[in-house]
């Protein structure tokens, strides 16, 4: 069977930058209200986890971001969103899984260590 065509918004790539955009500045918009608003001591397991989500999100999106503008100029742009966007998550999970060892007063260098070596095992699977 042949390669499926791609369809217009992945060959080009502004439209993937555009909306990755304007999600990630939503994201950190949401991000600088909840650290700016909220008192720590008095959220639940509920406004940790949106913390963390928002955070993910806004990191991943960042990371995506920077991603798209760098394989702009690939002559495979699918493959090039498709990479960004694993990348950009990859990040995501690495930096706020940091945190949460952080806030468990768990992290260290090893564990780090050891989770970004998860990841990168990841990565070669999701490849």
């Amino acid at each position: 069977m042949g390669k499926m065509p791609d369809s217009l918004a992945m060959r080009n790539l502004r439209t993937p930058l555009v909306m990755t955009i304007a999600a990630t500045v939503l994201a950190w918009v949401v991000w600088g209200i909840a650290v700016t608003r909220t008192i720590p001591a008095s959220l639940g397991r509920l406004g940790w986890g949106v913390f963390y989500v928002v955070t993910f999100l806004a990191l991943a999106g960042s990371a995506t971001t920077i991603g798209l503008v760098i394989r702009r100029r690939s002559a495979d742009r699918p493959r090039a969103v498709r990479i960004a966007v694993r990348q950009g998550v990859l990040t995501g999970i690495a930096v706020v899984a940091a945190l949460i060892l952080q806030a468990n007063r768990v992290f260290s260098w090893t564990n780090f260590g050891f989770l970004l070596a998860a990841l990168t095992v990841l990565e070669f699977f999701w490849i």
